[in-house]
């Protein structure tokens, strides 16, 4: 293990999206509690954990919630910043199953983010070969290879062992933590509010919910959002079909990533507000009131809506598409100045 000084300057962490998407949510106590422990302190207590990937990122496994605070204090805090320590791991596979290791050691869990953290664990173990879906449903992951009786590489009674229950509840969470990544593909908050237990759902129905389409697992979701029962409307089994809708894009028409939707669609909103009040500003000024500063007014509306614009989502950042880079702050998208001061062969 390497430990270096993180600065602004000289380190460049790289947040994955699946990796940050896996960490169970931070409550609101366990927050408050981590910013008192860095106040009183007057500093980071210990160390946030990185892996430098194959193209050489040094990617964050562990200290999400202390270096997203640190980014947002470090202007006005004398607090130093978080030392790194980087985890020499072989591959993504090794890396993700530290997380999973580390989470299941460190952290107040509630039974199904265990449960999901075993499953997932037990199942990237396992050949995917020897993860097949039955009749619609989630089958069991088998302990045994295909033809000749070949053993996979690790058993549920060796997770079963490491983690402290039986080979039964491993198969069990293997099942769950597969449902939540289907889950997790049509929507990843909701599969996160699954395991937290902002949604309620039990894991044999959250089973049932990953066997279906993707359009209908999402009408399912909703059904949940608004408290009515999950698998409310199934008409025979399944939920009526609904058509997929169009997947949102940005000025350069790419697809705006699902977590960047909501600042996109705001700004969208705030251009055309701002569109509407300058039509409105305008019409005053026809009206030819002797004492109006026509001129002075112009002026003011061009330097409101330029410094308005500014501001907006223009497009999903090209460097690191959407995840969050130093090029654009961390916010995963890019004003218009910004966008036009990216080289041409970068943008496409």
């Amino acid at each position: 293990m390497k430990v270096s000084q993180l600065t602004a300057d000289d380190v460049e962490i790289y947040i994955d999206s699946e990796f940050k998407a896996r960490l169970p949510a931070q409550s609101e106590q366990e927050r408050e509690e981590m910013i008192r422990e860095i106040e009183h302190a007057g500093r980071f207590v210990g160390t946030i954990c990185c892996w430098r990937d194959g193209k050489g990122a040094l990617t964050l496994l562990d200290g999400h919630h202390r270096y997203d605070y640190w980014l947002g204090r470090r202007e006005e805090t004398p607090i130093g910043p978080p030392v790194v320590e980087e985890i020499l791991l072989p591959e993504r596979e090794a890396a993700l199953d530290w997380m999973d290791s580390h989470a299941l050691a460190g952290r107040n869990l509630n039974s199904k983010q265990a449960s999901a953290i075993r499953g997932r664990r037990y199942n990237r173990k396992k050949p995917a070969a020897h993860r097949p879906k039955k009749g619609g449903q989630i089958a069991p992951l088998s302990d045994e290879g295909e033809k000749g009786g070949q053993t996979a590489p690790l058993s549920a009674a060796t997770v079963a062992d490491e983690t402290g229950v039986s080979e039964d509840t491993i198969k069990r969470d293997g099942q769950y933590a597969a449902a939540l990544d289907v889950i997790r593909k049509v929507n990843g908050k909701a599969a996160t509010d699954l395991e937290s237990g902002d949604l309620k759902l039990s894991k044999s129905d959250t089973i049932k919910m990953a066997a279906l389409e993707p359009a209908d697992i999402s009408h399912c979701l909703k059904n949940l959002r608004y408290g009515s029962k999950w698998n409310e409307g199934l008409d025979n089994g399944a939920p009526e079909k609904t058509p997929q809708p169009e997947q949102p894009k940005d000025t350069a028409g790419r697809v705006i990533p699902e977590g960047l939707r909501d600042v996109f669609g705001v700004s969208r909103s705030a251009s055309s507000m701002l569109n509407s009040a300058a039509r409105y500003i305008n019409e005053v000024l026809k009206l030819d009131i002797p004492t109006m500063p026509q001129s002075a007014v112009k002026v003011a509306l061009k330097d409101l809506k330029a410094a308005v614009k500014a501001g907006l989502a223009h497009a999903v950042c090209p460097y690191c598409k959407g995840r969050g880079c130093q090029h654009c702050g961390q916010h995963g998208y890019v004003t218009k100045d910004q966008w036009d001061g990216i080289p041409e062969e970068r943008r496409k």
